[in-house]
């Protein structure tokens, strides 16, 4: 008896237990329903599931910026994470489809709701997919100043394959570059790039076909000039920053002390062009006894480059304190 007694009081302990966590449980719910309400602006993104054979090829809607409303401590949580809706259209056929924007596609908690929506449905074209082989051609950002011009472009590869939905491939009969900058320092230049499909949304290269090197001839008033004994000047990059030692100072000694450079540039920045056109100088890290052997670094006008040096490189001695 005594047992039966002490089960039923425990069994009316459990179920009042249960009334006090529900009552609190609702007037917490009901505290954060009648917090702060703040609205903001939410992206739900798309991705569409389509048959191997068929391919998108209108400019579906990707994603679209929602107008949600609720408790503050709701919408932090909803605000932090993407939100990704998958339409599928795997078992679709070749035709067009007008999708609704219903609300179960927001992924809205408990709490939330949406306040405006920009669009209502979703349109959707679907159309064989197709394989087609097309040149490409180089993109040229800018112009070359007077008295220049490209002769020869050639493109390895020269052609890709790309694919897409049928009805958008028969209107491209070549791709182009992404934009190359030609400089007027050089008559052969060198470029690595990529396919561009900006233009064609749908349209897929596959991507190690996408990279492109690209080789420019160009033909102009280029001159070529040799500048001899350059003298090296020796810059220590310390802590400070960099600053230019004195050598007889110093005692450095540098071998060989000048280069000769042979350079390369447009007609008119060339005419004037002298040693002290050209700065070039060896940078040690720091002014310790010894033999140190430093690649050269140099500067020089604009649009002009080296074509040609005596040295890349250059001994330089540093003496013992006690002779400096």
């Amino acid at each position: 008896m005594k047992t039966d007694s002490f089960l039923r009081r425990t069994r009316k302990d459990i179920w009042l237990f249960r009334a006090v966590a529900l009552i609190i449980s609702v007037i917490l719910w009901m505290t954060v329903l009648g917090g702060e309400r703040v609205e903001i602006n939410k992206i739900i993104y798309f991705e569409y599931l389509t048959p191997e054979h068929l391919m998108i090829s209108n400019n579906a809607t990707r994603e679209i910026t929602v107008r949600v409303a609720g408790p503050q401590a709701f919408i932090k949580d909803y605000e932090a994470r993407r939100v990704t809706k998958s339409i599928d259209l795997s078992k679709a056929d070749q035709r067009e489809y007008e999708i609704a924007i219903r609300d179960d596609m927001l992924d809205l908690p408990l709490g939330l709701h949406a306040v405006s929506i920009p669009q209502q449905t979703l349109l959707v074209r679907l159309d064989r997919a197709a394989w087609k082989r097309v040149p490409v051609r180089a993109a040229f950002l800018g112009s070359l100043p007077e008295g220049f011009r490209v002769t020869n472009v050639t493109l390895k590869p020269s052609t890709v394959e790309i694919r897409g939905p049928e009805s958008r491939l028969r209107s491209i009969d070549s791709l182009v570059t992404d934009g190359i900058t030609l400089a007027s320092d050089a008559l052969v230049q060198e470029f690595d790039t990529k396919v561009s499909v900006k233009e064609h949304p749908g349209v897929l290269v596959d991507e190690q076909s996408q990279q492109i090197h690209v080789t420019v001839q160009i033909e102009g008033t280029l001159k070529r000039r040799s500048v001899d004994k350059i003298p090296v000047r020796v810059r220590l990059a310390g802590a400070t920053g960099r600053r230019t030692l004195n050598l007889a100072r110093t005692g450095i000694q540098l071998t060989p002390a000048d280069v000769t450079f042979l350079l390369e540039g447009p007609e008119e920045a060339m005419k004037d062009l002298g040693r002290g056109s050209v700065d070039v100088w060896a940078e040690i890290p720091e002014l310790t006894e010894g033999l140190q052997r430093v690649r050269l670094d140099w500067g020089l006008p604009p649009g002009v480059r080296v074509v040609k040096r005596s040295t890349d490189w250059v001994e330089v001695l540093v003496p013992s304190d006690r002779n400096r």
